[in-house]
């Protein structure tokens, strides 16, 4: 079973029958339940891992909690990182659904390797080219993070915050638009606050919206060809103690990749408490200016 399991890893696609044999005797595949850890930050090991079956997330240690940084998809390899390195986990790997993953033991594996120099070139490059690729999304997700947060810092109106927020997006993932919208509590309808290269966002969303209820339970939507948002295609939502009080939209070819959407949603949860911190300021010059106009009447 290991064998087969084995031969259908794109990475030891090279391998002959008995090289395989030998790579299943350092090898074994264990049943994981939901939310179980299969390494923390921090734990020392160099085994790898495969992911035969269910999903595992990926989670890094910030200032204010966790973050997931990657969900992993069945046949990805993950925990390369400290092979490579020798040096202790960077991340905490879970699985966030019931999941098989293939161990390999990480010394073991090392001596499989020299044992054959020609084959293992071949393997090493493919690992690290997918480390690579790994390490630009990590960079790219806290780069977008922290131009977030100094976003956040320098608007004085949620015009002017949605603005630079939508360009962020567009400048830092494979999307052509973003719109941001906001929900007006007077018509009861979600407003379009601001868009960049979104030529087709609608200027109000009815709340009665089909995919306004799905948002409204904190939960992002992907779809297509909704009537009401004629160009978008991905809907996360921004909430606060209250609920739903609106969403960042996304135009693109095709929907953003599972990482693209988490990361679009901690935006979201970012500049949640600066609009709200923001509309309370606006209502607050807005009374302000009709208690003014009330005296001079």
């Amino acid at each position: 079973m290991l064998k087969k399991k084995l031969e259908n890893i794109p990475l030891f696609a090279q391998l002959a029958d008995d090289e395989l044999e030998a790579l299943a005797a350092i090898s074994e595949i264990r049943k994981y339940s939901k939310d179980e850890a299969v390494f923390s930050e921090g734990d020392t090991g160099k085994d790898i891992y495969f992911l035969i079956s269910g999903e595992v997330s990926i989670r890094k240690k910030i200032s204010s909690g966790f973050k997931t940084i990657a969900v992993l998809r069945e046949g990805d390899l993950f925990g390369e990182m400290s092979f490579f390195e020798n040096a202790p986990r960077s991340a905490f790997a879970f699985a966030s659904k019931e999941c098989d993953i293939l161990g390999i033991r990480g010394g073991a594996f090392e001596n499989f390797l020299s044992d054959k120099p020609r084959q293992s070139f071949g393997i090493l490059m493919k690992m690290l080219a997918i480390s690579s690729a790994r390490l630009r999304n990590m960079d790219r997700y806290f780069t977008m993070l922290y131009q977030t947060a100094r976003i956040m810092t320098t608007c004085g109106s949620l015009e002017e915050l949605a603005g630079k927020i939508l360009s962020e997006i567009i400048d830092s993932m494979p999307v052509s638009g973003a719109a941001l919208y906001m929900y007006n509590m007077f018509d009861e309808e979600y407003d379009l606050v601001s868009s960049v290269s979104a030529e087709l966002a609608a200027q109000s969303i009815p709340r009665e919206a089909s995919f306004i209820a799905k948002l409204s339970e904190g939960k992002s939507v992907v779809a297509v060809n909704i009537k009401d948002v004629p160009g978008l295609c991905f809907f996360a939502p921004i909430t606060d103690e209250n609920g739903l009080i609106g969403f960042i939209g996304i135009a693109a070819e095709n929907a953003p990749g599972h990482e693209d959407r988490i990361l679009i949603g901690t935006v979201c949860n970012m500049i949640s408490p600066v609009i709200v911190n923001l509309r309370t300021k606006q209502e607050e010059l807005m009374k302000s200016r009709l208690q003014e106009k009330k005296w001079q009447l």
